[in-house]
């Protein structure tokens, strides 16, 4: 194939689960070795793909251990053609790496960090069940640099109990004193089963009008200081957006590895199931693949299009016309114009060669795009 693909491994470890997460983790750290030689085995029966980016998403990765991490990555280097400049990801929570794992991280070759802060306000981080403080996130960046990392970002969250615009723009603020490549800021969902929801009840929230005042403030600020928005929810300097998720932004290929992880490789879609058990088992040859993936699909032209609309609009620059009837052989404005044209009214969206959500847009972008794609 012309275009390397990127590779994820899911790495379900955690210190201790948070109160909103609902991504499949908190296996005991017990289990680690097994999932190490599970995860190497699954690996090494791929050869000779290319590859540029890699990412180890969790879970906490840096809570498995750089020991495990550094493993992993030597057998991602030997089964696949790992790009000499691959951008390779590691999310890490504060407290759970030393400068001297960063160290080992960085000689075996990671070259981006991606850390979890969510806010820099005590009283939110412990309603979010965090088990970290503001100064733990300043000595993580500091060990973090300390061992030559030059790509650093920092997640934060809003829509958070307790929270308020004052508040907000001192996680901002916060963020900023850290000099940051790349921020992420996602809004608060309340997933059901978590106990953050099952709990709502008892802690205050935003308003919807708080909430869109912190993202114009998050756009605002993060911009006046060179880091500028790319994607929905993501922000980055010149030349340190991330790789790897543009990737599933841009429908391009990717394998993933570990229970629950998601892949998109030869024109098929599949989900493993979330359960290390029953994955470790096919890692081992004791089951056969189709029973433990969860999802499989081979997306029609239909899809494919919805897919490609749906991803490319959640970017800044939205959707090329030209790019969209070189993929699809037909042409945008017969097919959306009379849409775009009622959001471009309302000052929504843009309309040009490229198609994109304005900064009012993006804050309604699941509602126009349910209208646009009629799903």
């Amino acid at each position: 194939m012309n275009k390397p693909v990127g590779i994820y491994i899911h790495i379900p470890f955690c210190v201790k689960r948070c109160a909103y997460c609902d991504f499949y983790s908190g296996v005991g750290i017990d289990f680690a070795d097994t999932y190490e030689e599970a995860l190497i085995r699954h690996i090494s029966t791929y050869s000779g793909i290319k590859c540029d980016t890699v990412y180890f998403g969790g879970g906490t990765p840096t809570y498995f251990g750089a020991e495990h991490l550094c493993r992993i990555l030597d057998a991602v280097k030997k089964s696949f053609d790992v790009a000499e400049n691959a951008e390779i990801t590691a999310e890490c929570n504060p407290k759970t790496a030393s400068p001297d794992d960063f160290v080992l991280m960085k000689k075996h070759g990671f070259n981006r960090l991606s850390i979890g802060m969510q806010s820099a306000n005590e009283n939110e981080l412990s309603a979010l069940g965090r088990i970290h403080t503001a100064e733990d996130v300043k000595e993580t960046v500091k060990a973090a640099r300390g061992a030559g990392f030059d790509n650093i970002s920092l997640d934060v969250m809003y829509g958070i109990p307790f929270q308020t615009v004052n508040s907000f723009e001192k996680t901002i603020d916060f963020v900023l004193s850290m000099s940051p490549e790349h921020v992420s800021a996602y809004m608060l969902k309340l997933e059901e089963g978590t106990p953050l929801f099952e709990n709502a009840d008892k802690f205050t929230f935003p308003s919807e009008d708080d909430i869109v005042e912190m993202t114009r403030l998050t756009e605002q600020r993060l911009s006046a200081n060179g880091i500028e928005r790319y994607e929905i929810s993501n922000y980055a300097k010149e030349g340190f957006q991330s790789r790897h998720n543009l990737k599933y932004w841009y429908r391009d290929e990717y394998i993933s590895f570990g229970p629950s992880s998601s892949s998109f490789y030869d024109g098929r879609r599949y989900t493993y199931t979330p359960d290390i058990h029953l994955y470790t088992d096919y890692c081992f040859e004791k089951r056969d693949e189709k029973s433990v993936l969860s999802e499989e699909e081979f997306p029609d032209t239909n899809e494919a299009e919805a897919e490609y609309l749906m991803l490319n609009l959640r970017l800044v620059r939205g959707v090329s016309k030209a790019e969209y009837k070189a993929f699809t052989g037909k042409d945008f404005d017969a097919c959306y114009g009379g849409k775009i044209k009622k959001y471009a009214a309302l000052g929504l969206v843009t309309d040009g060669e490229f198609v994109r959500f304005t900064p009012q847009g993006f804050n309604v972008s699941n509602a126009v795009l349910s209208d646009i794609l009629e799903f």
